[in-house]
């Protein structure tokens, strides 16, 4: 039983990384406990969705394999003919159709070349790997945005495909539409440019870039978008891309056959119908937005300027770049433990010099351990702080639960309400409850 097996995959599987998708989130009693990771819509579809969905009794049928009822509402919606559309199982979907048709490994057995920018959507290297081709990675820019200077010199006579991802999961930022018509006057017109809009819905800066007003000046343009986001139907997988005839032409020879279901399409036919109540639940997600960044700024993070639905955390050592944070002060321990010693102050701003083994006078803690005992609190801490990166990437648990945990007497749960943040706002617990959180 332990000999190697005769089938194996293909080599390219090994080259693959894992696509981690959004866990699900932790119960916690007396509280709702949602997932943050996968920037869904916490609304959900609007009702016309749901009666909709209610009323479909063909589940036994197969779905039109050209979605067509879909792409004729999407047709008025968006001015762009029917026949320039075509389905896909989100946005995703679409994206592998197109990267499987024109990028892969040529009859030299040499691979293509899909450019991209790196940190990008996570499922971009493993549908570009998957297909045969070599993925480009190009760095984000100090303020995580696009460098397109650098990707416009990536290029080869090899690139096939360019992403494009705006606004940029999972970092924020837009690109403009001055940007990208300027990069596109350093793309050979061989070379197809797919700007991914994911979280279009979301945007709210003048200046961004509208990728259906550029496909309609460039051929070698192409536009994706989904329902899964601003839609809130991300269940039903619903998405679609926009081409030219002579792209869609032989998408369609690849594309999936009933990638869509019948249901999934009068879903989205009827959040198409009722779009102002969507853009309603946009609007109130935008809102709470700016409120998080506000938030975020007022204790002491620097974040990208983002237009989507989520808001781009550096977090250290765990993804590339810095927090921009005041330099931390040596613990007066004498231990060398940054994070665990950056106590936050009662205004919720990052403070220094007294950290979770200091009382509050800010002098080390005795106890019968003496200093080592304080080194162990500090290490402890240290602790603490990767937890609480987690708890700001996956939303499982409060940071207030987290501190009893690690049984570190840090004041802030208990008397400095306003200073325990969390993706979701600020802890407003108090002496001897469990924790609550203000939106």
């Amino acid at each position: 039983m332990n000999e190697p097996h005769p089938i194996r995959p293909r080599p390219v599987l090994g080259r693959l990384p894992a696509y981690a998708a959004g866990k699900p989130p932790a119960p916690v009693e007396g509280l709702v406990s949602y997932k943050l990771a996968s920037n869904e819509n916490p609304y959900g579809p609007v009702p016309a969705v749901r009666r909709a969905v209610e009323r479909f009794d063909a589940i036994a049928r197969y779905p039109d394999p050209l979605s067509t009822a879909l792409r004729e509402r999407l047709s008025a919606h968006l001015g762009v003919a029917a026949q320039d559309i075509v389905t896909g199982a989100g946005s995703l979907g679409a994206l592998t159709q197109i990267i499987t048709t024109f990028a892969g490994t040529g009859e030299d057995g040499t691979p293509d070349e899909v450019i991209f920018a790196w940190r990008s959507f996570e499922a971009y290297p493993i549908v570009v790997r998957s297909s045969g081709a070599r993925d480009v990675q190009v760095p984000l820019t100090a303020d995580f945005r696009h460098d397109l200077e650098a990707m416009a010199a990536a290029i080869t006579e090899r690139t096939r495909v360019i992403l494009l991802c705006t606004p940029n999961n999972p970092t924020g930022p837009v690109l403009t539409t001055r940007e990208v018509e300027d990069f596109l006057a350093k793309v050979p017109q061989h070379v197809l440019v797919v700007i991914d809009e994911a979280y279009q819905e979301f945007v709210r800066q003048p200046d961004a870039v509208d990728g259906l007003d550029v496909f309609s000046r460039h051929s070698n343009v192409a536009v994706l978008r989904t329902f899964s986001k601003a839609h809130g139907l991300a269940n039903l997988r619903v998405g679609y891309s926009v081409t030219h005839p002579h792209v869609t032409q032989y998408l369609r020879v690849l594309a999936t056959p009933f990638a869509v279901s019948s249901l999934a399409e009068q879903a989205a036919i009827a959040s198409l119908d009722h779009l102002e109540d969507v853009m309603e639940r946009v609007d109130i997600v935008v809102a709470e937005r700016q409120k998080m960044v506000a938030g975020l700024a007022e204790a002491g993070w620097s974040v990208p300027e983002t237009q989507a639905n989520f808001v781009w955390l550096d977090l250290g050592d765990r993804t590339p770049g810095s927090w921009r944070r005041p330099p931390a002060r040596r613990c007066p321990c004498g231990a060398s433990a940054p994070r665990a010693c950056a106590s936050p102050s009662a205004s919720g701003r990052p403070t220094h010099g007294s950290c979770s083994c200091a009382g509050s006078s800010g002098r080390p803690r005795t106890g019968s351990s003496g200093p080592s005992q304080n080194a162990r609190i500090c290490r402890s801490g240290s602790r603490l702080d990767r937890d609480r990166r987690r708890v700001r990437r996956h939303g499982r648990s409060s940071p207030c639960t987290i501190r009893r945990r690690h049984r570190l007497r840090r004041p802030s749960c208990r008397k400095e309400p306003s200073a325990c943040w969390t993706l979701t706002g600020p802890c407003t617990r108090t002496p001897g409850s469990r924790p609550t959180w203000r939106t």
